[in-house]
């Protein structure tokens, strides 16, 4: 049979000139710049139409030994197939066992439990372990070890614009490639000039603390990109549980604070950084866009749990604040115009009485 021929185009439709017999008629899909089967017609045939469906399954197993590019000849055992023929949704697997007893362990996929199975490469079928006490004794014991871990409900999505596609296209593909410890859930998608991503932890914390996580995880990776600077960042935040508590109020420990940048970039990335330096949790950090220009953030600072000296609750409210805006920091890398030095930030908040 001859190579094909002819544009191509995307109607899903090809015509193959059989000047042969019946025959199995299969054919090769390209995967960046290798070609592999995708499609095995079922029935040989001479004439007539038929329909091809590419098989897109992808083979999940451990190996110690194996390197890429080595033939594989032996019976893969604990595996577990993914198909993602007609279908682009993502699929989440999971290796779920007991530390304190080997041998009790599973797969699972989107959070459901399938029993692993063994590939037989030489007749390209599974078989799987027949269902008998001790499998189900077996399955038993993980399900009830994993009933106690909670998965946190939070979840976090990010937005991040760079100047140009290229810087976009190598973050989110860094990204991937540098995926923290502690996330269940980090998958980074790119448009044009966007980087957008959607990120859950692993296990369950309390809403703020989840956030804190998953927003520290995030910057870890982006700070670390050693490609162009990004333009603009924003965070959204999903499935709080409820609302967040109330700040408790104590007028003399409660504080307004107006800073002033010359770039709104500057503010900007404040706006971003000035909520996270609060991760003492007597400390509460809000900020906000001043309404009459973007390069102006206001800050409400607060002491959750006064300890009744004013003086040395106030010191300890500015203090982190002021480190970070004359220290270069993420999010600060250019000081503000206003306050001009950090000595001056304590006497600049308007506290309260």
């Amino acid at each position: 049979m001859h190579p094909a021929q002819g544009d191509s185009d995307n109607s899903g439709m090809f015509t193959i000139d059989n000047q042969y017999g019946a025959m199995h008629i299969g054919v090769n899909g390209k995967l960046r710049e290798k070609w592999s089967a995708i499609s095995l017609s079922q029935e040989p045939f001479h004439t007539g139409e038929s329909s091809l469906t590419p098989v897109e399954k992808v083979l999940v197993w451990f190996d110690s030994r194996s390197k890429t590019g080595t033939g594989l000849v032996d019976a893969i055992t604990d595996c577990i197939e993914l198909d993602f023929t007609l279908s682009a949704e993502p699929q989440t697997v999971r290796y779920v066992s007991d530390p304190t007893i080997p041998g009790k362990h599973t797969w699972t996929c989107n959070e459901q439990l399938v029993p692993s199975s063994t590939y037989h490469i030489d007749t390209d079928t599974f078989s799987s372990e027949p269902a008998n006490a001790p499998l189900v004794a077996k399955l038993t014991d993980i399900i009830n070890s994993q009933k106690d871990v909670q998965l946190s409900k939070i979840s976090v999505s990010a937005l991040v614009e760079f100047h140009g596609s290229g810087a976009a296209q190598q973050f989110a593909q860094y990204a991937l490639d540098h995926q923290p410890d502690g996330i269940r859930t980090w998958k980074f998608t790119h448009s044009g000039h966007i980087v957008e991503s959607k990120l859950k932890a692993q296990e369950y914390q309390e809403d703020d603390l989840a956030i804190r996580f998953l927003q520290d995880a995030y910057l870890g990776v982006l700070y670390s990109f050693q490609g162009s600077k990004y333009k603009r960042l924003a965070f959204d935040i999903y499935g709080r549980s409820s609302s967040p508590p109330p700040v408790p109020y104590s007028a003399e420990s409660t504080g307004d604070l107006l800073i002033r940048y010359a770039h709104t970039k500057d503010a900007e990335n404040a706006l971003l950084g000035i909520p996270l330096l609060s991760k003492d949790d007597r400390l509460s950090y809000l900020a906000n866009p001043h309404p009459e220009t973007k390069k102006w953030v206001q800050v409400r600072l607060s002491l959750l749990i006064p300890s009744g000296d004013v003086a040395q609750d106030r010191q300890a409210i500015v203090d982190p604040l002021a480190a970070a805006l004359f220290g270069g920091k993420p999010f600060f890398e250019r000081s503000p115009l206003f306050p001009n030095a950090p000595d001056r930030v304590l006497g600049l908040v308007k506290w309260g009485k």
